[in-house]
């Protein structure tokens, strides 16, 4: 018997949780007719061959590329990231809860956590950049892959008992709407000294070289109550091969030259987890 493909697993999942969906045109509720998501006022949105929805199909080509993704997941499941997902599954609250990853780039932080977690919860990603989504749909199955704008959300208010947001830009209005009223908002940050190896390199002598993440949490505090601030900091070894995924993979070297940075390891790895509640 063949395996089911994952075009089809997609169309499960979403029509289990059809109810969570709504049309990003016309914000009315959706069916799962065959392998379209359909809205009463017809507005339709294919799955692709690989198992995600594209529900921004006018949005422009994405900065980054596919291969920024790949060398980002290929980092991811060397275990770099681990003490942050280890962090986040005791800050979550208890299974068979929904999840949304919004900003989940490849998508191996949400999936890594639902592996942790035994996918118990209903976990969806979702992100603008294709190129992300079509990463995280190729190389993960479980949660549901969504290419969608963050300003835009294909959701019902409501919806959602967490809404990460690992290391990406935020629409805090959009995010309130979809989240419960008892539900958290859990944002993860960089600290002082995150990837300090490579910051050190590229920024030595400009004002670039120090950064600090309090504007970024007082701007958190502004639409949300922040019930906890997690710190992580830890010294990750890396090979030359992932040490060349690091900085294939950050936006840290966007814009710069960088056959000439040093192979260094281990690379410091400090970031803030906030956790926040409606206010």
């Amino acid at each position: 018997m063949s395996m089911i493909s994952k075009k089809e697993q997609a169309k499960q999942k979403i029509s289990q949780n059809i109810h969570l969906f709504k049309c990003v045109i016309c914000n009315s509720p959706m069916t799962m007719d065959d392998h379209q998501l359909t809205c009463s006022n017809n507005h339709r949105f294919d799955l692709a061959k690989q198992g995600y929805l594209n529900l921004a199909p006018q949005a422009k080509k994405s900065n980054y590329s596919k291969e920024l993704f790949q060398a980002r997941q290929q980092l991811c499941q060397t275990g770099f990231y681990q003490e942050l997902i280890d962090k986040l599954v005791e800050a979550l609250p208890s299974p068979s809860i929904r999840i949304l990853d919004a900003g989940t780039g490849e998508g191996s932080h949400l999936y890594q956590l639902a592996e942790k977690r035994k996918f118990q919860d209903h976990t969806v990603g979702v992100d603008l950049a294709k190129e992300g989504i079509q990463v995280a749909a190729s190389g993960y199955a479980e949660p549901i892959w969504i290419v969608s704008d963050l300003a835009n959300l294909p959701f019902q208010n409501n919806s959602f008992d967490v809404i990460l947001n690992i290391l990406s830009p935020s629409n805090y209005q959009s995010f309130l709407n979809v989240l419960t009223e008892d539900g958290l908002f859990v944002k993860v940050v960089p600290g002082a000294n995150y990837l300090k190896e490579l910051r050190d390199q590229l920024y030595e002598g400009t004002d670039k070289e120090e950064y600090t993440n309090q504007q970024v949490v007082t701007h958190f505090k502004k639409y949300f109550h922040l019930k906890d601030r997690i710190k992580i900091e830890t010294s990750e070894h890396v090979s030359e091969e992932n040490f060349k995924h690091l900085v294939q993979m950050t936006p840290l070297t966007a814009n710069h030259s960088v056959e000439q940075l040093e192979y260094r390891s281990p690379v410091t790895l400090e970031l803030e987890v906030l956790v926040g509640e409606r206010m």
